[in-house]
């Protein structure tokens, strides 16, 4: 699922909050996978990029911010 599409199904509310969590090369552990799940957490991707730590976050910050800005604008 792309960020784009969670957050579109969560309908995430203006002064809401979201946490990204930007995994380490190889990505998270299974079993960290399934406790974040468990917590309410939302795997997404980025798609098929493989992104530096810096870049990744910065990435999904700012298609956020898109998204977010968007929904506003039609509220």
């Amino acid at each position: 699922r792309g960020l784009g599409d969670v957050y579109k199904r969560q309908q995430i509310k203006r002064g809401g909050r979201i946490g990204i969590f930007i995994g380490p090369e190889g990505g998270f552990p299974e079993e960290e996978v399934s406790l974040a799940m468990k917590a309410g957490a939302e795997p997404v991707t980025l798609g098929h990029r493989i992104l530096r730590t810096e870049t990744a976050g910065l990435a999904a910050l700012s298609i956020l911010m898109f998204l977010i800005e968007g929904r506003n604008e039609e509220e």
